[in-house]
């Protein structure tokens, strides 16, 4: 099963060459392992060449760390494999990783064994929900998985950009003022009716920067840990709405941190942390 709520959390150590690709991520850095800090938590820093380390760090489960091939269709595979084998390399007595495609931010669970992802991974794997759910579960134990459509427009087809767990029984979801979101609500309702959704606001940005449309926004890309949840801020009037709409559904303290800097790149605070 997965380990939800980490303590000791990893991120991607600021460099001239990250610097110059994601200007302002060396801020960000700091902000956010201060905040991280504050609140008793460990932080590991990888020299790696890329960002967004939810994608390619392995998965952290209470069988170890179990790596899955992160090989996307919007990148050159030389790249990919070579930001996922820098990563891998700091960690011990690693699995070998499993030839199965699937990027670590297009997976959201609970403790109670269920998963959300996109349908990506079944066209790029080239399998059925019924032969991708069979290795899931023996792999990471799930126990009821949750196939969305991906999101129009949106290249990396990933969950975490949709949807998040507070508690085993609680799901944040952009709030659904859209065709496609009605449909994904109405799909989690029907399949999982014993989960409640929680609306965040939603107001995706139409800006792009190297291709990828920004994230500001979006609320539910937060960083849930064991003692604190971390929202993403935009400048925007809805940041204290969505921050006391999370805050009501949960005691641990609600922070909130301005994710502007590396949200134009196509990501929040979720896609630059992975932990356990």
């Amino acid at each position: 099963m997965f380990i939800n709520n980490p303590n000791t959390i990893f991120l991607v150590k600021p460099s001239t060459k990250i610097e110059h690709q994601y200007i302002g991520y060396s801020q960000f850095y700091d902000q956010l392992s201060s905040m991280l800090k504050q609140y008793g938590h460990t932080i590991i820093s990888l020299a790696v060449s890329d960002i967004w380390i939810r994608d390619f760090a392995p998965f952290f489960t209470d069988r170890g760390y179990i790596p899955l091939t992160y090989q996307p269709p919007y990148q050159h595979f030389d790249k990919s494999a070579k930001v996922q084998k820098e990563c891998l390399a700091f960690f011990d007595k690693i699995a070998v990783p499993l030839p199965l495609r699937f990027d670590g931010g297009n997976l959201v669970t609970n403790s109670s064994g269920i998963g959300i992802a996109t349908r990506k991974p079944l066209e790029l794997n080239k399998l059925s929900e019924d032969q991708m759910n069979l290795i899931l579960h023996e792999v990471f134990d799930i126990q009821k998985m949750v196939w969305l459509p991906p999101e129009p427009y949106e290249r990396t087809a990933h969950a975490d950009g949709i949807v998040q767990f507070l508690d085993d029984n609680t799901l944040c979801i952009n709030a659904p003022n859209s065709e496609y979101l009605q449909k994904v609500h109405k799909l989690i309702q029907k399949q999982c009716p014993q989960i409640k959704l929680i609306s965040l606001p939603y107001h995706p940005s139409d800006e792009t920067t190297y291709g990828w449309y920004s994230a500001n926004g979006i609320y539910v890309n937060f960083l849930q840990t064991s003692k604190v949840v971390i929202v993403p801020t935009y400048n925007l009037s809805t940041d204290e709405v969505a921050l006391k709409i999370i805050q009501s559904h949960t005691s641990k303290p609600v922070v909130g941190l301005n994710a502007t800097t590396i949200a134009k790149y196509g990501g929040s605070i979720h896609c630059v942390t992975a932990g356990y």
